[in-house]
């Protein structure tokens, strides 16, 4: 493969004061409060998630997200893997495997190349916990988003075998060698690439990795 690909991160903008919020969800509320919020609902659940960073305020230009550019990255992009396979858990279950989810949306690229007239452009996820979307105090039973099954063994070196197969998914475009990350901070969904207290950057060094191989090349995001 002689392509060079592209890696863009998707980045949420809900970390910091919105005045026009304050109606509906109070004065200073930001979506920190419903990550702090958190609490596990099965043993081994990483809940409440916890930014290695700290609760940046992203209004703050002392907090405008430095790591972006020191990773190199200039792009944002598009965003999720398909939720149908959630639709078959059995009842009662709340967690579905990582692994059966990436299967699931590689066919998904595959698919979609074949009925699109222009090149399909790959989405990686980094995991699905939306658990801090929902009142803490219900019991999660799996229905509509947000509440959703909580997505596990999402590890760095899962994640890094899923960037793996975008990047070269996406170097077999015919124009657009671009690969999506989805995303760079949505911590409500449990879908982020910013170092947290459990595996610290382990997942950017995951993507990183894949990136960097020969004939392919990672930019700095444009925020």
């Amino acid at each position: 493969m002689s392509a060079d690909v592209e890696v863009a991160a998707i980045y949420f903008p809900s970390w910091h004061d919105e005045p026009r919020r304050a109606p509906w969800l109070g004065e200073g509320f930001t979506e920190w409060d419903l990550i702090k919020a958190g609490r596990p609902r099965f043993d081994g659940h990483y809940q409440p998630q916890i930014p290695a960073l700290g609760y940046l305020d992203e209004s703050m230009p002392e907090n405008d997200p430095a790591t972006v550019a020191q990773l190199g990255f200039d792009s944002v992009g598009a965003y999720g893997w398909p939720a149908e396979p959630w639709s078959a858990l059995p009842a009662g279950q709340i967690t579905f495997e990582y692994q059966d989810w990436r299967g699931a949306a590689e066919e998904h690229w595959h698919t979609m190349r074949d009925e699109q007239a222009v090149d399909f452009v790959p989405t990686v996820a980094m995991g699905w916990d939306s658990t801090t979307r929902v009142n803490q105090e219900d019991r999660l039973v799996v229905s509509d988003w947000p509440c959703c099954p909580v997505v596990v063994n999402n590890t760095p070196e899962s994640f890094g075998a899923s960037v793996a197969a975008a990047l070269t998914f996406a170097a077999e475009n015919e124009r657009t060698h671009v690969a999506v990350v989805n995303a760079w901070n949505e911590w409500t969904e449990g879908s982020y690439l910013e170092p947290d207290s459990r595996t610290g950057d382990a997942h950017l060094q995951a993507l990183v990795g894949p990136s960097l191989r020969p004939g392919r090349r990672t930019r700095s995001p444009t925020l």
